[in-house]
């Protein structure tokens, strides 16, 4: 499973107490649902995307784009273009979006890992003038953190247990800015505040320094939690430094046709290879063209 996944039971609360917010008081009331393990899936799956958006590496962020762009450019010039990229995994997971959840994920390799590149030019009366079309393979990519998995690791042991401090912390924060089970509403702002921060950080695989958090929060928060949630983010961030220094081979193509002429013109095909290189003090990276 990826690190992404084990947030578990404090996932779960975060979208109950979150989630169940009384419009006429203003209270926000904790209420676990028979439907509570369908609604934190869905929190996972939102949260696989943002992991797949953030940790994205190096060079890696720039060959590959998450998912779908689409822009225009030019509108009010002669010349305007429509342009469209996405991976073949951003088309498909438009269509069934179980394909975020892990096993299905990890399989869409090819798709995760070959991406098109379209665009429509058109001339100031918004006639057809030309197309370009291209597609970039990453053939050899071992920087794909958002299939990095951490169980059974160090990582994992630290996760952990800082986890359960923090799922400890907030439960007993959460009860005293409460009464009769509500978070009253004079406390609302705090309450969001700090679960934000919460969400925020394990969206990104990560903890927030107990020194980040508000006064009224840190109270509750144990020397365990902080030794555990410090420790568990440095090695994480090393894995990830790791990972941007690995092999990356990727295959690109473009061709564009010419109204005018009805052919194609300007073939090109590009042949590219990074490896990261640690150095004593700092990084470099072997980028070989072809």
């Amino acid at each position: 499973m990826r690190y992404k996944i084990l947030q578990l039971s404090l996932g779960l609360l975060m979208v109950c107490s979150g989630s169940l917010v009384n419009a006429q008081t203003g209270d926000a009331k904790v209420d676990v649902k028979k439907d509570a393990k369908a609604a934190s899936e869905k929190k996972e799956a939102t949260e696989i995307i943002k992991t797949a958006i953030d940790l994205k590496s190096g060079n890696w962020q720039d060959v590959l784009t998450s998912f779908f762009q689409l822009s225009i450019s030019n509108l009010t010039g002669e010349s305007k273009a429509f342009n469209f990229k996405s991976t073949l995994f951003g088309i498909k997971v438009k269509a069934d979006s179980s394909l975020l959840l892990d096993k299905k994920y990890i399989k869409e390799k090819f798709a995760r890992n070959f991406q098109l590149d379209l665009s429509l030019k058109l001339d100031s009366q918004y006639k057809f003038k030309g197309f370009q079309g291209g597609f970039t393979w990453a053939l050899i990519n071992k920087r794909d953190s958002t299939v990095f998995t951490v169980a059974n690791t160090a990582i994992d042991s630290f996760y952990m247990v800082a986890q359960d401090e923090l799922q400890k912390a907030f439960i007993q924060f959460q009860s005293s800015l409460s009464e009769d089970n509500s978070v009253k509403a004079a406390n609302l702002t705090l309450f969001n505040k700090v679960q934000k921060l919460i969400d925020t950080a394990l969206a990104k695989n990560g903890f927030v320094n107990t020194k980040s958090y508000p006064k009224e929060f840190q109270a509750f928060l144990s020397e365990v939690y902080e030794k555990n949630s410090v420790t568990a983010n440095k090695l994480f961030n090393e894995k990830l430094a790791e990972m941007r220094r690995k092999p990356l081979l990727t295959l690109s193509a473009s061709s564009t046709f010419k109204n005018e002429r009805k052919a194609f013109k300007n073939g090109d095909v590009q042949l590219v290879y990074l490896q990261g290189i640690k150095m004593a003090n700092s990084t470099t990276e072997l980028d070989l063209r072809a």
